[in-house]
């Protein structure tokens, strides 16, 4: 059996003759990737990677959907393509090609790999984002930065709970600055990955690399900016990469659990910079908003879900927008694996380990502390739970937020 990349054709004889100049260009891309990324960006969607040379100019960089979906989400394949273009030493057309999981690397990937390759998550846009009151200035605010990046909120600081929606926000201005402005440059990255990326630049004398690449986007999206809390160099580095990108007019989004002010860890300088610009919250969604969340997971995935069952789930499921779509998707497997009709009563059965007395507790507990900020500021219960930025209101949705986190342990 021939390798698995072999091309019979008229062009085999030809293409021997530089196969190997291009394999040993390849080794030293590889090489240098290695000092420039993270151990774990470089193990994972760098070494697996199989190069094919097709032509005199051409070749292609082959793995599995996972790992080819991770260069560009990461923003790996563009730095490939100029190390690739400087170690030969002229342009070279790279394709990076999504393969079946067996072929893309010598050994036999593990059973976890392959799920993994072969999940299908549909990409975050601004369409299949969800908009209520709670989360409404939040969206408005990330679809303005993605048609006039730079132009207004800059930076938008974009705050909530886990699991309400900011890295569906984050990602959507990534994929909505690429449709409308592609000769742009964007860059998600968690702030965590920033600061492993930033060690791994420290420990092998690439800072200088390091910080050319990071200062010369046009949008930058960093998420989880609560996960650097304490890590003083790396805070550093956010300060001073923030400082260049918005003297020069670059958009820069954070995202972050709780506003500025509440992220005691974090420099106080950087908070004052995170302050100046538009601070947009999400709220847990009402609901309302919560049926519609299910209704249009319902519809994506072809799922027979009546309105009164998404009603029910959407009423009765406590926690945040992940926890609210694990209990839905309890309810159609059961349905599934039962061979039964999804209702109200199949849903009650299947989640009432889940919810219970317990649930309504909590939920009950949570309207009871709502009404009790409501009632301390004087404000309305609506007004609270909608998007206005008026002082009192934000006060008391901020207190109320706090104590439904530290005390009612709900998001």
């Amino acid at each position: 059996m021939g390798a698995p990349f072999d091309r019979p054709g008229p062009f085999m004889s030809d293409q021997l003759s530089f196969d190997g100049d291009y394999q040993d260009v390849w080794k030293r891309v590889r090489d240098e990737l290695a000092t420039s990324l993270s151990k774990a960006k470089h193990t994972t969607f760098v070494k697996p990677l199989a190069l094919d040379v097709r032509g005199q100019d051409s070749v292609a960089l082959k793995g599995s959907n996972f790992v080819i979906e991770g260069l560009r989400r990461h923003d790996i394949a563009p730095l490939i393509e100029g190390l690739f273009e400087r170690h030969a030493g002229r342009r070279i057309s790279i394709e990076f090609l999504s393969v079946p999981v067996e072929r893309a690397v010598p050994l036999a990937p593990s059973p976890v790999a392959r799920e993994v390759a072969e999940v299908r998550v549909p990409p975050e846009t601004f369409e299949n984002f969800v908009v209520g009151r709670s989360n409404e200035l939040a969206f408005n605010a990330a679809r303005r930065v993605a048609l006039e990046p730079g132009e207004r909120y800059n930076p938008l600081f974009i705050y909530g709970a886990s699991g309400l929606g900011k890295t569906h926000l984050l990602r959507a201005i990534q994929n909505e600055v690429r449709r409308i402005h592609p000769t742009l440059v964007v860059r998600y990255t968690t702030a965590q990955e920033f600061g492993e990326d930033f060690v791994a630049a420290l420990q092998h004398g690439r800072i200088h690399a390091f910080r050319s690449k990071t200062r010369s986007v046009d949008v930058w999206l960093l998420d989880d900016i609560e996960s650097i809390a304490n890590r003083d160099k790396t805070q550093e580095e956010v300060f001073h990469a923030f400082n260049s990108l918005h003297h020069d007019g670059r958009q820069i989004v954070i995202a972050a659990n709780r506003p500025p002010r509440d992220l005691y860890a974090v420099d106080e300088r950087m908070r004052s910079r995170f302050e100046g610009g538009l601070l947009a919250d999400i709220m847990p969604p009402e609901t309302e908003t919560r049926n519609r969340i299910l209704q249009a997971i319902a519809l994506r995935e072809g799922a027979e879900c009546p309105p009164e069952v998404t009603e029910w789930i959407a009423t009765h499921a406590s926690g945040n927008v992940r926890t609210l779509i694990g209990a839905f998707n309890r309810v159609i497997a059961s349905a599934s694996v039962r061979g039964c009709p999804v209702d109200v009563d199949l849903a009650r059965s299947v989640l009432s380990s889940h919810f219970g007395e317990d649930a309504e507790a909590a939920r009950v507990s949570g309207d009871r502390i709502i009404d009790a900020c409501c009632a301390y500021f004087g404000v309305p219960r609506g007004a609270l739970v909608g998007a206005s930025r008026v002082k009192d209101l934000v006060r008391a949705r901020h207190l109320a937020m706090f104590i439904l986190r530290e005390d009612a342990g709900e998001s």
